[in-house]
């Protein structure tokens, strides 16, 4: 191709232009030259300028042998460059290279995203590496799939006055004899022009009128606690100001709470925080298994024992779904003791709002100005996300995305919330003939719970489904139609928690004693469930894999896995709620963990997508080891918290504040309208912007337990008991 520039001086004659020859297949160099003679004399320092155009070409690496299959080049260096005496600046691209004899182009087209052709790439690489009798590789996390053909990505640099359209053109001259299938998959210069959608702007206009509730509401509230205006909180529109108070919030949400009481389940706290950490960190490793400088070790650090606490990691999700099955059953059951009844229509509104706002606009925040944040050489599988974002949003606010993952999906983490509402619409079958009809609510419970038990295993068995999301099983896609995203096949963990909230509904402030024997039987049964739920898949669930499983392992553990994960849990709960659970409820019950746990709900809706932007952010391969991936989850969670107190302090607080003052009965809300200002903090830990707003609920109002915020019981100001809120994860 060639492109004209304007001349320096000396003034070029006519026909003079920079022309830019191939190198090889790919590399370009600039010449300002007529009839072979050179018409601008370069300065050593011009020469060095367009030299690092050169190199920051993507090359042949060190390491390929060892799985370094990236030719990224130097991103920052090339879009960098700039040499004004010809008004040259650097456009890097990236190329995606097919050697098939399919239409690789315009699938690449059609899908927008290089970073799932390259995993087929990667996969299909190994897959030669491997014992002929492995068929190929498959990592759920990651969706990959082993495809055959040569495939390779690299990147180039060019002068800016060059677009994509030109560098196609000329990659297809080049290799138009060959079998090779040229797609340049983007161009990016520095510094863009920032073009604002309607949907940036209606974005930043919606979160700037937040900002300033939140700052208003904080003066006020700041004003009203030092000069002890306090007869203001209750006042006309102060009162619907308030919950806006970061002043107040920020106490709320950092309180620790050092007492212990039998109306507070305290060893949630631990246990919430841990397995949320416990899916950031199978989430950090699946996210950044494509781009992985050292593929070649997979299969070593992969096929250790320990491993499977990350690739059969599905448990930390179950976790979710018996706290929520555990804490709306009591909760519910509280309610009913305490007024007798039941109020349905608020039981599911008051749960949609809890839970919508905060989706909306973290959704929106990922469909519009998130972009601005994410450049790179990687950064076109982001756009495939926003993309995402911007035509699915819709599937996350109704929750049923978990039925359309198949063609793309904003939130993907919200799978969970989907299911787990789902779930909580039939919650008043469950619960309330458990509560009114003890001895047949107790039988239609056994049924339901066989019945969750027995789903998974006969679909599993009738479709050869995996027992579970095994690495190399070869109908990934039908088990999680199947099995891993419907709420028939995950309800079992969500049944056996209503069982405990049951339990201790009945157990009431009564400390129960336990004779030893039974507590190391206890704990001894639950460690050894555990232990076998998350590693005993470990044979079938390396790669290669060491033995095939047999029908009677597949269908029993995919039948009982899940409820016997959350049977383990149970016990952990109740033995620590009763004084026996020793240093784990001391650990568990950590006032440490309290503020982590208060902000499980927004740090679920934002860690993931914050993950994918970082991880596409990157410049460099991913060089595995152990503790880098650590360090990586370290601080993915830290920027996770910090996004989510600001999700917190915008949406989440202030919606359950303004809820409380909407929905609770005028002759309740004198009372708490008193605390909206600077709160006396409750004895126990409540979540954000919401001690004030929670205590005494309307009539047959209960608190959302979505994932994995979960709800504590606390002391109302009227001295009754009452349960805080909730909230949960993403699978991977």
């Amino acid at each position: 191709m060639v492109v004209e520039y304007p001349a320096a001086d000396p003034t070029p004659g006519p026909g003079a232009s920079d022309s830019y020859e191939h190198v090889g297949t790919h590399t370009m160099f600039v010449t300002m030259e007529k009839d072979g003679q050179l018409l601008v004399p370069m300065h050593l320092g011009m020469r060095r300028k367009i030299m690092r155009m050169v190199d920051a070409w993507g090359k042949s690496n060190d390491g390929i042998a060892y799985g370094n299959w990236f030719f990224l080049g130097m991103f920052d260096e090339c879009v960098t460059t700039n040499v004004p005496d010809f008004s040259i600046k650097g456009k890097y691209c990236i190329i995606y290279l097919s050697k098939t004899q399919t239409n690789k182009t315009a699938r690449l087209e059609a899908v927008g995203s290089w970073q799932r052709h390259l995993t087929d790439f990667r996969a299909s690489a190994l897959k030669h590496l491997l014992p002929p009798k492995v068929p190929g590789l498959r990592m759920p996390v990651s969706a990959i799939n082993a495809n055959s053909g040569d495939d390779l990505i690299y990147s180039t640099c060019m002068p800016n006055a060059c677009t994509r359209e030109d560098l196609q053109e000329s990659l297809h001259e080049v290799l138009w004899e060959t079998d090779i299938v040229p797609y340049v998959i983007r161009c990016d210069v520095q510094d863009p022009e920032l073009v604002f959608t309607a949907g940036d702007i209606g974005f930043i206009i919606v979160v700037s009128l937040l900002l300033f509730l939140v700052v208003t509401a904080s003066f006020v509230d700041v004003y009203i606690d030092y000069f002890k205006k306090m007869h203001l909180a209750k006042a006309g529109l102060f009162r619907f100001l308030l919950p806006f108070s970061a002043y107040s919030n920020l106490v709320k949400m950092f309180h620790l709470n050092t007492h212990s009481s039998t109306t507070t389940i305290s060893c949630l706290h631990g246990m919430r925080v841990l397995s949320m950490i416990w899916v950031i960190f199978c989430h950090e490793i699946g996210l950044t298994f494509v781009s992985t400088a050292n593929l070649i070790t997979f299969t070593k650090w992969t096929n250790g024992l320990l491993f499977q606490v990350i690739t059969n990691g599905y448990p930390s999700v179950d976790t979710f779904f018996f706290l929520s099955g555990m804490l709306v059953t009591y909760s519910l059951m509280k309610e009913l003791k305490k007024t007798n009844r039941f109020n349905i229509i608020l039981f599911y509104v008051h749960r949609l709002i809890r839970l919508l706002p905060s989706i909306g606009l973290v959704a929106w925040m990922y469909a519009t100005v998130a972009r601005f944040y994410v450049n790179g050489p990687l950064c076109n599988t982001w756009d495939y996300v926003q993309r995402a974002c911007q035509k699915y949003w819709w599937r996350d606010i109704l929750l049923v995305n978990n039925y359309m993952v198949d063609d793309g999906d904003c939130l993907g983490q919200t799978w969970y919330i989907a299911v787990d509402c789902q779930l909580y619409l039939l919650a008043p079958l469950f619960i309330l003939p458990l509560y009114y009809f003890s001895s047949a609510g107790k039988v239609w419970l056994y049924l339901v719970t066989l019945v969750s038990v027995i789903t998974p295993a006969a679909i599993t068995y009738a479709k050869d489904l995996p027992p579970t999301g095994l690495m190399t099983a070869e109908n990934t896609d039908a088990y999680n139609d199947l099995i891993y995203f419907v709420p028939w096949s995950r309800a079992s963990p969500w049944i056996v928690g209503i069982w405990m909230g049951y339990i201790l509904h009945l157990q009431g402030q009564k400390k129960v004693k336990i004779d030893m024997w039974m507590v190391v039987g206890g704990w001894t049964v639950a460690v050894s469930t555990g232990l076998l739920v998350v590693f005993g898949m470990w044979s079938y669930n390396t790669f290669p894999a060491k033995v095939d499983y047999d029908v009677m392992t597949q269908v029993v553990y995919a039948g009982l896995h899940r409820a016997a994960w959350a049977a383990a849990l149970a016990w952990v709960v109740y033995a620590c709620h009763n004084g026996y659970g020793g240093v784990v409820d001391g650990f568990l019950s950590h006032p440490s963990w309290q503020p982590l746990s208060r902000l499980t709900y927004t740090i679920y809706l934002v860690a993931m997508s914050l993950q994918m932007a970082i991880v596409w952010n990157a410049r460099t391969p991913y060089y595995f080891t152990h503790f880098n991936k650590v360090v990586e989850t370290v601080g993915a969670t830290f920027i996770s918290v910090l996004v989510a107190v600001l999700v917190s302090l915008l949406v989440e607080g202030p919606v359950i504040g303004l809820e409380k003052l909407l929905l609770t009965p005028t002759g309740h809300r004198g009372a708490a309208s008193n605390n909206l200002s600077k709160p006396q903090l409750p004895d126990n830990g409540v979540s954000p912007a919401v001690a004030d707003n929670i205590y005494k609920p309307a009539p047959g109002q209960v608190h959302a337990s979505a994932p994995p915020l979960a709800e504590y019981p606390l002391k109302s100001f009227q001295g009754q008991e009452n349960l805080a809120f909730t909230s949960e994860v993403a699978a991977h």
